[in-house]
């Protein structure tokens, strides 16, 4: 039986002058953006420093994907799982396929989830929108920061479904956040 055509997941990654950044887009819908800014790696120098920029840029870059696939609901394990199997199987010839975490988390859950694997409390510390608005009008043009609020406070946010598409392929489920956040807690351990 065909499978159904679906939308393809589309990780884009950009990084400007003194941003790196990454997003998970599914055919018109944004499923994560992640923004790492170095505004203040530069601020002592008056402007942009190239070689700074660069460091930085090839020590955030892997982590801010990362990021963007962990708000999305994907993990790397699982993509690189899928495209494996798809490349050495046959059968997934002309496929596209969309991938899920085995639930919809929300940002409260994946803090909860990493406070209690790491056993510490963890709380948000959300600005308002009018600071936030002026914080990012600041540092980006006023059309993305229009868009990210419609997007994100005006309620137009699109959870992602949960999808089968792992299981189906790999014959297992998907990594859970947990797992994810088990095998990483190193990453959040003091230096």
């Amino acid at each position: 039986m065909p499978r159904p055509p679906a939308a393809e997941l589309l990780l884009a990654i950009e990084t400007s002058c003194d941003d790196t950044c990454a997003a998970v887009l599914d055919g018109g819908r944004i499923r994560s953006n992640v923004i790492s800014s170095q505004a203040a790696a530069h601020a002592g120098f008056g402007g942009v420093v190239p070689e700074i920029a660069a460091r930085h840029h090839l020590e955030l870059a892997a982590p801010v994907v990362e990021a963007a696939l962990i708000e999305a609901g994907v993990s790397l394990d699982d993509i690189g799982a899928v495209a494996a199997t798809a490349l050495v199987k046959t059968g997934h010839e002309g496929e596209t396929y969309r991938l899920s975490g085995p639930e919809a988390l929300l940002p409260a859950d994946r803090l909860r989830i990493l406070g209690s694997v790491l056993g510490r409390e963890l709380r948000f510390e959300g600005l308002s929108n009018e600071e936030a608005r002026a914080q990012m009008t600041a540092a980006m043009p006023v059309e993305y920061v229009n868009a990210f609020f419609s997007f994100y406070v005006d309620g137009t946010l699109d959870e992602s479904p949960v999808l089968p598409t792992v299981t189906e392929i790999l014959g297992r489920p998907p990594r859970t956040f947990r797992q994810w956040a088990e095998a990483h807690t190193a990453a959040f351990q003091p230096a």
